[in-house]
């Protein structure tokens, strides 16, 4: 059953890009036959499908070049930074399909995010922009934890998906598209593409300096998080609008600020005065305690064990008054607090 519904093809649209003729960053190329439609991706022609609720496409026999490994990996659908995999053994080999429901192709994303902003808010795009670097070096950084290295993840900008929720990124991940360049060089390869792709005249100089100190630098993936974090601040103080950030506190003037630190100065000090009169209470308690405890014991109007006994009551009574005087305290401390937080 399962095989018949994978064969019930659905056409669906592709978007197509014009950039340069380059293996690594050659935009999808749709076109149509009799038995559906297909999207090229670097060298390899991907069938697009919708059947059963997902949206996906189909790699042919031996096109994904992946490891056993990586299939069993896969296949658990536990890594949340690359597309769901599925496979089919035809023929001794596997077809492999990439579920993409609720994803767009970074470019898809970044031309609906063109046509909603218009360029004249440079601030958002520069934020949306590193936003989408920023997601995408996590989720790099994620499927290493996957067992999924970096080196056999393709950098092209057909191969990564944009979350239309969350900006969240994943891969397709299909290792015989990698190329042989160091992962650094791919990387700043990447942010070409996306500097492209938004607009070099919207971007400023943002990207130039992440390039500039990737180079300079030689970071690892955490040392590129941390430039990422660096521009984003940067480019904040740089192009965001003035309702992007904070609004100050107004400040007070003298006059207010004398009458407040007064008032303040006065409860300070009848707290202060309450507390006195509190410990004075005490000490008086204990004083008169003494007293008639030392006049009874002098005065031999009772034997001992009586004496005992009266002065066991006594410190009870003691120890009943000084308790009740502390809880009034704590519960006129709670008072003025609830006081001072519904002002």
């Amino acid at each position: 059953m399962e095989r018949h519904l994978e064969r019930d093809y659905v056409n669906i649209r592709s978007h197509h890009f014009d950039r340069e003729n380059d293996p690594e960053t050659e935009e999808p190329k749709t076109t149509s036959s009799g038995s559906g439609e297909f999207i090229a991706i670097g060298n390899i022609t991907c069938k697009i499908e919708e059947i059963l609720g997902k949206r996906r496409f189909c790699l042919e026999k031996g096109q994904s070049g992946l490891l056993e490994f990586e299939k069993k990996m896969l296949m658990l659908h536990s890594c949340p930074y690359i597309l769901p995999v599925n496979m089919l053994q035809v023929d001794g080999f596997d077809q492999v399909y990439y579920d993409f429901t609720g994803y767009l192709t970074v470019e898809e994303y970044v031309c609906r995010f063109k046509n909603k902003i218009p360029a004249r808010d440079k601030h958002l795009y520069v934020e949306d922009s590193i936003k989408i670097i920023a997601n995408l070096l996590r989720s790099l950084k994620g499927a290493e934890l996957y067992l999924l290295s970096t080196d056999r993840i393709p950098l092209l900008t057909e191969t990564i998906f944009v979350n239309l929720k969350t900006r969240e990124v994943a891969f397709a991940f299909i290792p015989s598209l990698t190329g042989q360049n160091p992962f650094q060089s791919r990387i700043v390869g990447l942010i070409e593409n996306m500097e492209a792709l938004y607009g070099e005249e919207t971007l400023g100089s943002h990207f130039s300096i992440m390039k500039e100190r990737i180079y300079d630098s030689n970071p690892g993936l955490d040392g590129m998080l941390r430039i990422i974090g660096m521009i984003q601040r940067e480019s904040g103080y740089i192009e965001w609008t003035n309702d992007v950030f904070r609004k100050d506190e107004p400040v007070e003037s003298t006059e207010e600020w004398k009458e407040s630190n007064s008032s303040s100065i006065q409860k300070k000090n009848t707290e202060g005065s309450r507390l006195g009169k509190n410990k004075s209470k005490l000490i008086l308690i204990q004083v008169v305690i003494f007293i008639i405890l030392s006049g009874i014991y002098l005065s031999g109007l009772l034997d001992t064990v009586d004496f005992y006994g009266f002065s066991a009551i006594t410190t009870g009574v003691d120890l009943w008054l000084v308790r009740s005087i502390q809880t009034a305290d704590k519960s006129e401390k709670k008072d003025r607090k609830k006081l001072v937080f519904s002002k």
